[in-house]
C-alpha cells in the first residue's frame, strides 16, 4: 500500500504541475504517469491475489464441522422376534432406533464479505468504531482484517485503537494537495528515515571560474579542465498533526461525520503547509522562503503610496527572477492584493489598459494569470504593504521531503472515554528548504537573480527600504 501511495501521488503531482501551467502533458511527462499507473496496477493485482491465496489458506486450515456418520438402522420389531424364535433365542423388546442430530459449525462470515477495507464513507468507519466500544458487542470484521498482531494500538479492540482505511487517508491526503495547495508545485520528494541529504551546485554558466566549465578548443590542443563545485542540503522531516474530538451526538449522523472531517481536515492542513513554505522558520517545521538567504527582495519605487503594488513593482519582480525560471514560476498573493492587481493598468497610454486579465476575462478559473503565470491567492502571505503580501516563486527550486508512508490516521474511543467522544488523530512528517542557499550574480556582476522574489514593505516614502539580498561568493 505505502508503495502504490507513493505512485498515486507522483502521477498527480505531475499532473498538478501541467493543468497549473495551462498546457498538456509533455511525453516524458505522459509515459511518467502510465508508467506510475502501470506499476500502480501490476501490484493491485498481486495484492488481490496474494489476499485471495490466505483467505483460501485460512479455509483449509479451519476446522470443517463436526459431522456424526448414522448407525445402521435396526430391523422392524416383528422381524427381529422372528428370527430369534427360529434361533430358538427367546425374543425381547428392541428400541426403534432414532438418527442423532448433525452438528455443523456455524463461521463468521468474516471480512469476506465486506472486503479488506469495505467502508463506503469515514461516517460508516466512524460508526462502527463507535459500535465497538461497547463491552460485549460484535465487533465490525472489517475493522480487524488484516490488522497488524505486533503492535499494541492499532487494530487491537482493548486498546480503542483502529487504523482509519487507506482509501480514506488517500481522499483527504489528495485534498490536502488540491488547486490552493503549494505543496504541489514544490520538487518532492519521499524517504523512508528521519532526513535526507542531496548535493547542490549553486554555479552558473557564466561565471568565469569555479564549478563545470566548457572551452572552445583547439585541434591537437590540451582540453582545460574544470572541477565540480558542490554543496550539501539535509532536509529534517518534521511533524505536522491534528487531534480531532468527534462528539456522539455528531457520530449519530454518519454523513456528517465523512463530511466535516473529510473537509476540515484538509482546509487546516493545506493552510498550515503553505504558511510553512511561505513563512517557516526552519526550526521544528521547514524552512520557508521569506526566511531564507535566496530571498530576493525588490524595493518600492520612491514615493511609493503605502500599501499598493504597481505595474513597475510587478515588472521589476519579474525582471529579478532567474531565467530559467520563468516558465515554472507562480504569483503567490495575499487575497486583498487582488483588488490592487485588478484595478492596475498600463501607464502612460490614453485609455486604459488592465494588466491583470486573464485570456477569457474574469472567469477563467481556477488561477487568473499575471505576466503569463499563475496567480494563487492565500492567506499565508503576509498582509497588504508588508513584504510577503506579493511573491514571484519558482517553488521548482523548493525541496519538499515526506515519509514514505504518506499520512497516517487513527481513532480511538478511549482517549474521551468519559466525555463520549470519539478522537481522530492525523499525522505526516514533512521537510523543507530551497535547494538556493544564496540568489547568484547576472552575468553583469552586478545584479543579484533568485528563484524567489518578494516587494519590500511599502510604509510610504519608498526608496528608503533595502533589501535582504545576498551575495553569492
Amino acid at each position: 500500500m505505502a508503495r502504490q501511495s507513493v505512485l498515486s501521488e507522483k502521477a498527480q503531482v505531475l499532473q498538478a504541475a501541467a493543468d497549473a501551467e495551462g498546457r498538456p502533458l509533455t511525453e516524458d511527462e505522459a509515459a511518467q504517469i502510465k508508467a506510475c499507473c502501470d506499476e500502480f496496477d501490476a501490484l493491485q493485482i498481486d495484492i488481490d491475489r496474494r489476499e485471495r491465496m490466505q483467505a483460501q489458506a485460512a479455509h483449509l486450515q479451519g476446522s470443517a464441522g463436526r459431522i456424526v456418520d448414522p448407525e445402521a438402522p435396526a430391523a422392524k420389531e416383528d422381524d427381529g422376534a422372528a428370527a430369534m424364535i427360529s434361533a430358538g433365542m427367546q425374543p425381547h423388546k428392541v428400541a426403534a432406533y432414532k438418527p442423532k442430530a448433525e452438528f455443523k459449525r456455524i463461521e463468521d462470515a468474516g471480512p469476506s464479505q465486506y472486503g479488506q477495507h469495505g467502508f463506503h464513507n469515514m461516517g460508516e468507519f466512524a460508526v462502527a468504531v463507535q459500535k465497538a466500544s461497547v463491552r460485549g458487542a460484535r465487533i465490525d470484521p472489517r475493522l480487524t482484517f488484516n490488522a497488524p498482531s505486533a503492535t499494541s494500538s492499532e487494530g487491537t479492540p482493548a486498546d480503542g485503537g483502529y487504523a482509519v482505511p487507506p482509501d480514506f487517508r488517500e481522499e483527504i491526503w489528495r485534498k490536502v494537495l488540491g488547486e490552493a495547495s503549494l505543496l504541489s508545485f514544490c520538487d518532492q520528494q519521499t524517504c523512508s528515515s528521519n532526513a535526507l541529504t542531496f548535493p547542490t551546485d549553486q554555479t552558473t554558466p557564466w561565471q568565469a571560474t569555479g564549478g563545470v566549465r566548457v572551452n572552445w578548443t583547439a585541434e591537437g590542443s590540451k582540453i582545460t579542465e574544470s572541477k565540480v563545485a558542490l554543496g550539501e542540503q539535509t532536509i529534517k522531516l518534521e511533524k505536522l498533526a491534528a487531534l480531532l474530538p468527534v462528539t456522539e451526538e455528531l457520530l449519530e449522523d454518519a454523513p456528517a461525520v465523512s463530511r466535516y472531517i473529510s473537509s476540515r481536515v484538509p482546509e487546516v492542513m493545506g493552510y498550515a503547509l503553505n504558511n510553512a513554505i511561505l513563512n517557516g522558520t526552519g526550526s521544528g517545521q521547514p524552512l520557508g522562503v521569506l526566511n531564507s538567504d535566496a530571498l530576493v527582495t525588490v524595493d518600492a519605487e520612491a514615493g511609493q503610496t503605502a500599501d499598493t503594488v504597481t505595474f513597475k513593482n510587478i515588472c521589476a519582480m519579474w525582471a529579478r527572477l532567474h531565467a530559467r525560471g520563468q516558465n515554472r514560476s507562480i504569483w503567490v498573493v495575499n487575497p486583498i492584493v487582488s483588488e490592487q492587481l485588478m484595478a492596475m493598468a498600463f501607464p502612460g497610454t490614453g485609455t486604459a489598459v488592465p494588466v491583470y486579465l486573464p485570456p477569457n476575462g474574469l472567469e477563467e478559473r481556477p488561477y487568473s494569470r499575471l505576466m503569463g503565470r499563475p496567480v494563487i491567492s492565500t492567506e499565508a502571505c503576509a498582509a497588504l504593504g508588508d513584504v510577503g503580501d506579493i511573491m514571484l516563486l519558482d517553488l521548482t527550486q523548493y525541496m519538499a521531503v515526506t515519509k514514505t508512508v504518506g499520512m497516517r490516521a487513527d481513532v480511538s474511543m478511549h482517549l474521551y472515554f468519559d466525555y463520549d467522544i470519539m478522537t481522530y488523530r492525523f499525522i505526516m512528517r514533512i521537510g523543507g528548504k530551497p535547494w538556493w542557499t544564496a540568489p547568484i550574480l547576472g552575468s553583469d556582476g552586478t545584479t543579484k537573480y533568485s528563484a524567489f522574489v518578494a516587494l519590500a514593505e511599502r510604509a510610504g516614502g519608498g526608496g528608503e527600504t533595502t533589501t535582504t539580498e545576498s551575495v553569492t561568493p
